[in-house]
């Protein structure tokens, strides 16, 4: 299993006040990614590939967008037809994915690669403490126990749909 990006253990530890290992947050991340379909971090994409819808408008696959860096319109015959830069795409909704190109994505099916980068800049404060919150229902309970009492002691961690209200989804269209 990978390390994981978006917390690390001191993190998790200030947050729970329990020693987290790598591979439980490296899981409580990856739980939190299927959960919203989004991923935390920045991420280049290159080379995807769409087809031409003959509009303005292309969706992307992933976002929120970052960046637009480049894409290339090829004709049928795979030519290169068009190279557009970030300077031509005239509106980016992030949000959705979206970029205009007034000029027109040229019908064609697979006839345009895009690269950009999308996801977040930085981790938002709410997915981090949500993956401290379900590494530490994850080591104490694998079924995710509500409480946990020790020596006296007592913590409170919620279930994971109790954790994951508060972290954003990604709109399905």
């Amino acid at each position: 299993m990978s390390a994981p990006k978006y917390i690390d253990g001191d993190f998790a530890q200030k947050m729970t006040g329990i020693l987290i290992d790598d591979e439980i947050l490296s899981a409580a991340e990856d739980m939190v990614e299927r959960e919203t379909h989004l991923v935390w971090e920045s991420t280049a994409i290159t080379n995807e590939r769409h087809s031409g819808n003959g509009t303005e408008w292309l969706q992307v696959q992933n976002y929120p967008l970052l960046t637009f860096v480049s894409a290339s319109i090829y004709d049928e015959d795979g030519a290169l037809e068009t190279s557009i830069a970030a300077a031509d795409i005239t509106e980016m909704q992030r949000y959705i994915g979206k970029l205009k190109y007034e000029d027109g994505w040229t019908d064609g099916f697979d006839n345009i690669l895009i690269n950009y980068t999308w996801g977040y800049e930085s981790t938002p404060q709410v997915v981090k403490v949500a993956v401290a919150r379900i590494a530490a229902l994850l080591l104490a309970n694998p079924i995710a126990s509500k409480d946990e009492r020790l020596s006296g002691y007592s913590a409170t961690y919620g279930t994971f749909d109790d954790i994951l209200k508060y972290v954003p989804r990604r709109v399905m269209i």
